[in-house]
């Protein structure tokens, strides 16, 4: 690395620990983003192969998708009703076994910006308690505490 060029890691090692406790939770917020994300395409995909296949692969999304269609098949015995409420039951079993983490995907999306938001209200607060120490308020004073 050249003089003067900054790296992301020598910053957060130089940050004070409110910093770098932001950074560890957005870090781990989009990590837990990201698991969510993929299950719910994996399990998409599984309900996708499972009714294309009638059910027969697909892992518990199939087995769920099977139990739908077979009810679906019974639909024309003597009690087509009670299939019907069946189906209705296991196709929302289904439903919310697929949406998994959605709603914790929605709480992080939405509390998120407010805790990078925090971040950066601290690097500025940190500014101004530098100016105040310093009396003076040149950018080497202003910029660390801005920077963070």
């Amino acid at each position: 690395m050249q003089p003067g060029e900054v790296s992301p890691v020598d910053l957060f090692l130089q940050a004070g620990p409110v910093v770098k406790t932001v950074i560890i939770l957005l870090i781990a917020a989009s990590v837990w983003c990201w698991i969510i994300i993929f299950e719910s395409w994996w399990n998409l995909r599984q309900l996708r192969r499972a009714i294309t296949s009638r059910g027969e692969k697909g892992g518990r999304v199939g087995k769920v998708a099977a139990r739908i269609l077979a009810l679906g098949h019974d639909h024309a015995a003597p009690e087509p009703q009670k299939n019907l409420n069946a189906m209705k039951r296991r196709s929302q079993e289904l439903v919310e076994s697929c949406h998994g983490g959605l709603s914790s995907l929605a709480v992080i999306a939405s509390v998120a910006p407010f805790v990078g938001l925090f971040g950066t209200v601290w690097g500025i607060m940190s500014s101004f308690a530098g100016i105040a120490a310093a009396k003076d308020t040149s950018l080497a004073v202003v910029a660390p505490g801005i920077a963070e």
